[in-house]
């Protein structure tokens, strides 16, 4: 019997029939059952490598033994008259016919019905009565440059220690900031991915979040002097690889800047994307010598993202250690320079940290005068120092045209616009940040509350949609929701229910939705939160607990019952003012306390240094003009109440009508002449 025979006998080949078609019918169902369950690609492969190695054993277990009725047995020792391989062989061919069928089944819906199923969307005849446009996923739009968008999703990183967290991050940041550079590319910013760490999405659903057409991901494994960065760039919608990587190199500051560089430059190859002359200087450039100080800039540069206190301090710390180190480290100098105007705008406004600030600036550009980084933190020194907007714009603007991937100073240069008032520029320069962090709820919270400022409704509740797809339980998105509920529905019962979900431990949203209670009527309500309001004068303070209280008692008409709390909050504000007799904040407390005791002529000497003292800014000036306008119309003086309150209805910035026809402080202006006026000027509220 030739060989050939005695495979066909002991039926290897119906067995590695049967085997290869099963085989890839379980390797397509693995495929698409992993990847909707959000399966690492390592994971998929695995699987097929296992399915692919045992093939041959198959063929070799087929070929060795062969079932009876009373069990396995080797083929060797298998009396002749024992075989059943033509029974079995006979199973085997029905068998086979089966699992052909369900393969031709499968390769039938996968050609023709599930790939349209993926691409195409179902035809629904249009009415003309249907124009209500289908609401959009909340996914980021596409432009014609999709295809140089890269998002760099968080290295992994082969430890659990928090230095080497710091490090494997510390690379992801520096290699954003590398890409950043390269003008022909755009590259999403680090606050768009950072969510996708440790993510279960995979590559396709992360590029339509971010409408990135390329994800590069990486794994970081430090040991001992040896780095090792394995990196792969994929093709977010085909799963293609389009560049892989494995860097092995000793652990010096002089390889960490030539693995970024290489990388940098081998990710624009791979993208087609071109480097100019002074993007190629760009990331070539060295930012210091000394290892230790690199990571201590890289770990105060984390830890200095938001504005808390303690973190700041550590910062500080850290990047102050890494001048220690290099005193040359010019890009190090900027981050002091952050850091300090941080503390002064987020923290305590101590000109210490200006005169700081603005030190560590100089110092960087003698070392480096051409650092961008500098520039930008000369803005912030004029804005966040100063609130001198021509000042800083003049900074920050000539920064645009050769950073188009700096999503930092985009937003800062549209919040410097929106205080000054170039409301078109700033919703301009915001929309092209938001190109560039889809996921940053931050950005489009603020697109939508400077719509709501401008009383744009529609516009407004087109971003408070994309803030709740993104999160609809974080504070800023019930605060939008909030303002959206009582400025263009005059619906403050519900706006000042998600107001309070929203407060947390901010002093502003505390004040919001205390002075939304009132406005709803809600006396009880606007006493709880009064009661739990800070019992002490801070700077832009607002309001404060007994201050609060008895203004809850003036409002809803019992000045009996107010005139306790609102004597020991006058004593402490004429206490606090002898230091600050320019305090807007401390002059507005006086104006206001005032005018709930009845005292007239003190009130009307405090309301004019307040307006006197208000700061030049577009943004708040409506606000506290109309705060102002409304203590008048309290004192009785309402010619100068109608005089604040005419222009900023007129200007269409501000409240709208709901917030004037629901406050009781107003009524004393109801039968003024221009009242009607007053209501024409802000409508209609679109």
């Amino acid at each position: 019997m030739s060989f050939l025979e005695e495979l066909k006998r002991r039926n290897v080949v119906r067995v590695g029939i049967a085997y290869a078609v099963t085989g890839w019918l379980l390797a397509q169902g693995v495929d698409v059952f992993l990847e909707n369950f959000g399966a690492p690609e390592w994971a998929i492969k695995t699987v097929l490598l296992i399915i692919l190695i045992g093939f041959p054993l198959a063929l070799i277990f087929a070929w060795a033994f062969e079932m009876t009725p009373e069990g396995l047995k080797r083929e060797k020792d298998l009396d002749p008259e024992e075989s059943i391989a033509p029974v079995t062989g006979r199973k085997l061919d029905r068998a086979i016919i089966v699992v052909l069928v369900l393969a031709l089944g499968w390769f039938a819906w996968d050609r023709f019905g599930g790939m349209d199923e993926e691409i195409a969307s179902p035809i629904v005849a249009i009415t003309p009565e249907q124009t209500t446009p289908a609401p959009e996923p909340a996914v980021a739009q596409k432009t014609g440059e999709d295809d140089k968008t890269i998002a760099v999703l968080p290295f992994t990183t082969r430890s659990t220690s928090e230095e080497d967290s710091f490090f494997s991050d510390g690379m992801h940041d520096d290699l954003l900031t590398q890409l950043a550079k390269i003008g022909s590319l755009k590259v999403i910013s680090r606050t768009s991915v950072m969510e996708y760490r440790d993510t279960t999405k995979n590559l396709r659903q992360i590029g339509q979040e971010l409408g990135a057409a390329a994800i590069l991901e990486g794994a970081v494994q430090r040991a001992g002097n040896q780095v090792r960065i394995n990196v792969q760039l994929i093709d977010a919608e085909s799963d293609e690889h389009l560049w892989a990587e494995t860097y092995d190199r000793v652990l010096s500051v002089d390889n960490l800047f030539a693995m970024q560089t290489e990388m940098a430059r081998a990710i624009a190859s791979a993208l087609k994307a071109t480097l100019s002359p002074a993007e190629e200087a760009a990331i070539e450039h060295q930012l210091t010598e000394n290892l230790e100080a690199l990571e201590a800039y890289r770990r105060a540069k984390i830890m200095s993202q938001y504005f808390f206190a303690d973190e700041l301090k550590r910062a500080e710390a850290e990047i102050r250690h890494a001048l220690e180190l290099d005193p040359e480290f010019a890009m190090a100098w900027a981050q002091l320079a952050y850091i300090q105007l941080a503390q002064y705008w987020g923290v305590n406004p101590r000109d210490e940290y200006r005169v700081q600030a603005l030190e560590a600036i100089e110092r960087g550009r003698s070392i480096d005068p051409d650092l961008t980084e500098l520039n930008i933190m000369e803005g912030y020194y004029h804005y966040w120092g100063f609130l001198d907007y021509p000042a800083a714009l003049r900074v920050l603007e000539p920064l645009l045209p050769d950073n188009r991937n700096n999503a930092e100073l985009l937003q800062v240069t549209a919040f410097v616009n929106r205080r000054a008032g170039n409301w078109d520029k700033t919703l301009e320069l915001l929309q092209q940040a938001e190109m560039l962090a889809p996921r940053d709820l931050g950005i489009t919270y603020t697109i939508g509350e400077t719509y709501a400022i401008l009383r744009q409704w529609v516009q407004a509740q087109a971003y408070l949609e994309k803030t709740t797809a993104l999160d609809p339980a974080h504070s800023r998105t019930l605060q939008l929701k909030a303002e959206i509920l009582a400025g263009r529905d005059g619906d403050f019962v519900a706006g000042a229910r998600y107001m309070g979900m929203a407060k947390e431990h901010q002093r502003f949203l505390r004040m919001q939705h205390w002075r939304m209670l009132l406005l709803a009527e809600d006396k009880e309500g606007a006493l709880e939160v009064a009661a739990i309001m800070d019992d002490e004068i801070e700077p832009e303070f607002e309001h404060f607990r007994g201050m609060a209280i008895g203004l809850t008692h003036t409002y809803f008409g019992n000045p009996d019952a107010a005139r306790p709390s609102l004597e020991a909050a006058r004593d402490s504000l004429e206490q606090a003012i002898g230091q600050n007799n320019d305090d807007y904040w401390l002059l507005l407390g006086l104006c206001e306390t005032h005018a709930a005791l009845g005292l007239e002529s003190k009130t009307l000497d405090y309301c004019a240094r307040a307006r006197e003292a208000m700061a030049v800014d577009a943004m708040s000036v409506p606000l506290d003009t109309y705060d102002l306008g409304t203590i008048l119309a309290m004192a009785g003086d309402k010619e100068a109440a109608m005089s604040m309150l005419k222009p900023i209805a007129e200007s269409g910035i501000g409240y709208s009508r709901h917030w004037y026809l629901a406050n009781r402080r107003l009524d004393p202006l109801r039968d003024h002449p221009d009242w009607p006026a007053l209501m024409e000027a802000l409508e209609p509220d679109q």
